[in-house]
């Protein structure tokens, strides 16, 4: 029996969110070309739902179309990492305003502020990489800001993934701890500076690792 429209959207769904996840832990790495019938075969999935998900994946950033045809993944230039920064911290700083005027529990944030300072700490770099970006998708989640945050998370997802390949963790790491010191002091103009600064640090690990 053919499946249901349904049905073959949560192929795609679940196709693309295998996909993402590959790429995320780096065993599809930037370059690689994603070929439908080798990844239907291995996901268990028909081509459809494969060239539905790849679609998914450009628009959000993971991949992209080649020149010659296909799809592989994405190899993101400093630059193009540079203007996600930008982008996302611009929408960062409307979530955190919202967050000053709302008042509301940073309980969370600062549970993941511990276990990547930890991570930080232990070596564990990877890690500390992984919570940073976790910590924005939190603080977006925390914000009263739905349209922000619809905007903001494909953007933190796939920054996330490419900080991976680029970040220092740790001056990333302080500066979430005087964000979030910021935002429950209700210093306005502090949190515009940290998030100020948070741009300017982001940059320049790019920039030592490239």
């Amino acid at each position: 029996m053919p499946k249901t429209r349904r049905e073959g959207a949560l192929d795609a769904d679940r196709a693309a969110d295998v996909l993402r996840d590959l790429i995320v832990a780096g065993d599809l790495v930037p370059g690689q070309r994603l070929v439908e019938r080798r990844l239907a075969d291995w996901i268990g999935v028909s081509r459809v739902p494969v060239r539905q998900a790849l679609h998914q994946l450009v628009v959000e950033g993971f991949a992209t179309e080649r020149a010659t045809g296909g799809v592989a993944v994405s190899d993101l230039s400093p630059d193009q990492v540079s203007e996600l920064l930008e982008v996302a911290h611009a929408l960062d700083a409307v979530a955190v305003r919202r967050l000053l005027a709302a008042g509301t529990d940073l309980s969370s944030l600062r549970t993941l502020l511990m276990r990547a300072g930890s991570a930080i700490d232990g070596g564990r770099e990877a890690d500390a990489v992984r919570l940073n970006a976790e910590f924005h998708l939190r603080l977006l989640d925390l914000a009263p800001a739905p349209t922000v945050r619809r905007t903001a998370r494909p953007l933190r997802r796939v920054l996330g993934w490419a900080l991976q390949q680029h970040a220092d963790p740790a001056p990333v790491h302080a500066e979430h701890v005087a964000l979030v010191d910021a935002i429950e002091q209700g210093d306005a103009d502090r949190v515009e500076a940290v998030l100020a600064q948070h741009v300017r640090t982001s940059r320049a690990a790019l920039a030592e690792r490239t």
